[in-house]
């Protein structure tokens, strides 16, 4: 009799529905077209729980009402949980820097976020669910779904290795282009000839890690008696790749044209502006982990500090205050960076940045420079100059909306030629080193909407770096260098532009011999939270803590 009432009671207050999912059969095709066009990975266990708990009636009104908010909330948290977006965890880790943004470009971010072509999508599969529910048993449908993709996932995962790799990646057992760490590449690269399972990735980039703490290059002793100087100039630019340019049309630009060396296949090593910096200035050892790289200074690495011991002056240009993010102080701590900036606030203002702060011309930044040295007739200075000009949430002062990058870059791009005319006019002997942090992923892609930089895909560590030599006889053609470099090689090509005194005859053409077998460097790169390695001709990412997966572009 007891367990009689106990019974009405509990169907009194809970039942199961036995007429399907109803609106909530839209939700799972959806999800479904989205997992089967790569834009999100599915969770299948937990969409099955989901599925089932929809079923879960109670009987009063008010509580099934309240049950149904809770699981509305429950099914935006697993579609979050299904996409490629950052972690909770992830997004904690930039908590400060979250705080110091303006809460128009919060909202602007979230604005471009919202895809429309993704909500038109939904509302024609909630008609197309609509008008199949007479012919079909759609809540059927999707559960047979479920389960054969949850049967599909452990046929997947479940033989061996090497047939799992075989179905994720038979090209990565070729080599890759020149220079690029196949079997034929350069010796700087281990090979990439073995299957990229987790474990080979995993050791590949471990051994990677552990051979670059040995590498670095050595400026000479001392100048030479005849060493003809010359002036030094690394424009480091934030958010500019290589795709940025392409997304842009922009590739045909002058100035493009006026460099001597290219630089075809740069890896910047990092989607943030820190990290890339201080791999710049550290830059004559080879490429650390964030961590070591945090750990504090190394003095044998930094380049300009090592300029300074042969004699070189050092400067700093910045178009920002260098606060946000403690940019400035950080790159003063791990990379000794000293000195203090030139004066920007005598400067105009171009724009204003994401939080509120100034971002200052950088035309009248380079005629900084340019009336700074003019008032020296003596040579070897190494000026450090970062332009955060192309920054995401950039807005005219007293506006609101970001500005395009489209234009932006076409004006920096214009700043840039007008100020390379300008150095070949002074006949100055000048080595001018354009050399981009990261790009913007303007265009975005399938795991990644536009502007997120979470995962550091060769798509925004890929970058536009190039090299003139101003004061000497100006390339007819350019030298394109095919190999995989980064950080380490420009080191190495100021050091050899040094040692083999290149100003000594500015006549000569002697950029073959400085710019010849530059050292090469794997393309792997790392954020806060990923890693990405370019193996053969595929892109793998992890999660740090997680495993190696294939990246969808």
């Amino acid at each position: 009799m007891k367990l009689q009432k106990l019974k009405d009671g509990i169907a009194k207050f809970i039942n199961f529905r036995t007429a399907g999912l109803g609106i909530w059969n839209s939700y799972f095709l959806f999800k479904f077209g989205l997992y089967y066009f790569s834009y999100i990975h599915l969770d299948i266990l937990l969409n099955i729980i989901m599925a089932a708990l929809l079923t879960v009636h109670l009987g009063s009104r008010i509580y099934h009402a309240c049950w149904r908010l809770f699981l509305g909330v429950l099914a935006i948290g697993l579609l979050y949980h299904d996409s490629y977006l950052p972690g909770v965890e992830q997004i904690l880790t930039q908590q400060r820097q979250l705080e110091e943004m303006s809460l128009d470009y919060v909202l602007n971010f979230l604005w471009d976020f919202i895809s429309f072509p993704m909500i038109f999508a939904f509302l024609g599969v909630m008609l197309l669910s609509w008008f199949l529910k007479s012919y079909l048993r759609v809540t059927t449908v999707v559960f047979l779904t479920l389960f054969a993709l949850s049967c599909y996932d452990t046929w997947k995962t479940g033989p061996s290795d090497a047939e799992k790799a075989a179905t994720l990646m038979a090209a990565a057992q070729t080599c890759a282009p020149a220079g690029g760490g196949g079997a034929q590449g350069s010796d700087d690269i281990p090979p990439m000839t073995d299957s990229p399972t987790d474990k080979n990735l995993e050791k590949y980039v471990t051994r990677f890690f552990a051979r670059e703490a040995f590498r670095k290059t050595a400026l000479p002793g001392r100048l030479e008696a005849d060493f003809a100087p010359f002036d030094i100039v690394l424009m480091n630019i934030c958010s500019l790749s290589r795709d940025d340019i392409r997304q842009t049309r922009l590739e045909d630009h002058p100035l493009f044209n006026k460099f001597d060396v290219s630089f075809e296949h740069f890896n910047g090593a990092t989607s943030y502006s820190v990290p890339a910096s201080l791999r710049l200035l550290r830059s004559s050892c080879g490429q650390e982990t964030e961590a070591e790289m945090y750990k504090g200074r190394r003095q044998e690495c930094e380049l300009l500090n090592n300029l300074a011991a042969l004699g070189f002056t050092t400067s700093v240009y910045l178009d920002h205050n260098g606060v946000y993010g403690e940019y400035l102080s950080s790159l003063q701590t791990l990379a000794g960076l000293s000195g203090e900036p030139e004066d920007p606030e005598l400067l105009r203002i171009a724009y204003r940045s994401f939080d509120g702060t100034p971002v200052y011309s950088d035309a009248a930044l380079f005629e900084q420079y340019l009336n700074s040295v003019s008032r020296n007739s003596s040579y070897g200075n190494a000026a450090f100059f970062n332009l955060i000009s192309l920054h995401d949430g950039l807005h005219n002062d007293g506006e609101r909306r970001s500005l395009d990058f489209e234009p932006r870059l076409r004006r920096l791009l214009d700043d840039l030629s007008a100020f390379a005319d300008q150095l070949e006019k002074s006949g100055r002997n000048v080595l001018f080193i354009m050399v981009p942090e990261h790009g913007g992923a303007i265009a975005g892609d399938k795991m990644q909407f536009a502007k997120l930089r979470e995962i550091p895909t060769d798509r925004i560590t890929e970058l536009p770096v190039y090299v003139r030599f101003f004061g000497k006889q100006h390339q007819e053609s350019q030298i394109k260098l095919q190999g995989r470099h980064s950080y380490l090689a420009l080191s190495e090509l100021i050091a050899r532009s040094i040692k083999e005194n290149a100003y000594a005859d500015p006549d000569s053409n002697n950029l073959d011999s400085i710019t010849r077998n530059l050292p090469e460097t794997a393309p792997i790169s790392e954020s806060t939270n990923a890693f990405f390695i370019k193996y053969g001709d595929k892109g793998f990412y992890k999660i740090k803590g997680g495993s190696w997966t294939p990246y969808v572009y």
